[in-house]
């Protein structure tokens, strides 16, 4: 299984579509640990183009704090399951905390282009 993080300054950004990389975590299905990772620098400019570019990085699961209605979509369509709602900075306890329990991972939605942080909604 691949797992993406956007990341901003090597810390998790809460704002998928202000990331200015994604670590790829590469994860062994039968421990659900990490075996290994990637950092991909990202090279689209806007938001609605980033969910093209997720595609071709071949991934499963991409855990994010906000992310907008039409890019959530657009990625979801592509076959990535998105998880949302995150609020931590370290990347890799983002990673082994929804490798404890995928299915108690947060999944509220933000609606239209705005960035989530607990249950507030609004544009940074």
């Amino acid at each position: 299984m691949r797992i993406a993080v956007p990341v901003m300054r090597q810390k998790f950004s809460r704002h998928f579509g202000k990331s200015d990389q994604f670590i790829i975590y590469h994860i062994n299905e039968v421990t659900q640990t990490i075996c290994g990772r990637d950092e991909i620098t990202r090279d689209v400019e806007a938001c609605h183009a980033l969910a093209a570019w997720v595609d071709e990085l071949n991934i499963d699961v991409m855990l994010v704090g906000g992310i907008g209605m039409p890019a959530k979509n657009a990625v979801e369509q592509r076959g990535v399951r998105v998880v949302q709602g995150i609020d931590v900075d370290d990347v890799e306890e983002v990673v082994n905390t929804y490798l404890a329990d995928p299915d108690a991972a947060k999944s509220h939605s933000c609606w239209g282009h705005t960035h989530c942080r607990t249950n507030e909604c609004g544009h940074d």
